[in-house]
């Protein structure tokens, strides 16, 4: 008749248990990491871009007239402006982190 050691069972399961909850922690994390931080280095880059594109065509294109230089300027201010008054960052950021928490929650199947 063979004999169950217990003791060594329990540690076995338990083991296989603590070695689940890191493995679904490090998920979680890299999950929420890129949902955090990999459209924020996107939206700067994107920014960066931007400026420096808009920088080199202010310094090096001639236009005949003036009316695209104050067009151009005028729509980016507007568009800064509108978008700060629609908070459109701050629904972006809770609209993110919503998406986190569903994501997290449903790895993790609660």
């Amino acid at each position: 008749m063979p004999v169950f050691d217990l003791s060594r069972i329990l540690e076995w399961v338990k083991n296989v248990a603590a070695d689940l909850i890191k493995w679904l922690a490090f998920r979680a994390f890299m999950l929420s990491l890129v949902l955090v931080a990999l459209p924020i280095a996107i939206y700067n880059a994107w920014l960066m871009i931007q400026e420096e594109l808009g920088a080199w065509l202010m310094n090096n294109v001639f236009f005949d007239g003036d009316m695209f230089d104050g067009v151009v300027l005028t729509f980016d201010g507007f568009a800064a402006w509108l978008g700060g008054q629609l908070m459109l960052p701050e629904c972006l950021s809770i609209l993110m982190a919503g998406l986190m928490v569903r994501f997290t929650l449903g790895m993790l199947k609660l």
